[in-house]
């Protein structure tokens, strides 16, 4: 009799363990839960307010009658600002050329079209990438966001048809383009 009541109590024991371990589990997945929840919330909360703010600083440039370079500099900026991008370069759509010449940029914004040459100084090869380029509508990447009016975004394998740089700075890992239109008319080519 006193063997059967040690084992009833080790059962008893062992249900009590394996219904807390469940029990605790179960609170521990709820927990993860929540947190991803409120990690999530937080990143939205903090997207949205990236892009208010970069809508306050639009209006008040608009407001402030500043220069088209000027509100291509805001949209530079605050496209930079909205992705945590580390360079960007606005190119503006000239219709009578029909070309999309590099007008606004942040950062050191790499060359797309032109490969320098191996055996360049630094500071001319950083001269050249901060002047910019142009392309025409339809050509390389960006014209072709131009013409299409759809944004694209590459990296990996779809950089590979893009120069390669020596200098680390200049280097792209990936990039994002994105036409700038109004009331479907096209302004210019956001790369970021």
């Amino acid at each position: 009799f006193r063997t059967r009541k040690k084992y009833l109590m080790l059962y008893f024991l062992l249900g009590i363990f394996l219904g807390s371990s469940m029990v605790l589990a179960f609170y521990l997945t709820a927990r993860s839960e929540h947190e991803k929840q409120e990690i999530l919330t937080s990143q939205i909360i903090k997207e949205k307010k990236v892009i208010l703010d970069f809508l306050h600083s639009m209006f008040e440039s608009i407001a402030q009658g500043l220069s088209a370079n000027d509100i291509y500099k805001q949209i530079v900026h605050g496209g930079l600002t909205t992705i945590e991008g580390v360079s960007a370069c606005f190119f503006k759509f000239n219709s009578d050329t029909k070309e999309l010449v590099a007008c606004a940029s942040e950062g050191l914004f790499p060359l797309l079209k032109t490969k320098l040459p191996k055996k360049l100084e630094r500071s001319k090869m950083l001269s050249l990438a901060m002047h910019g380029e142009c392309f025409d509508y339809g050509e390389s990447f960006i014209g072709g966001v131009a013409r299409d009016l759809t944004p694209i975004s590459l990296y990996g394998k779809d950089l590979v048809n893009l120069p390669k740089n020596n200098d680390p700075a200049l280097k792209i890992r990936a990039l994002l383009i994105y036409p700038i239109t109004f009331r479907k008319e096209l302004f210019g080519v956001l790369a970021i």
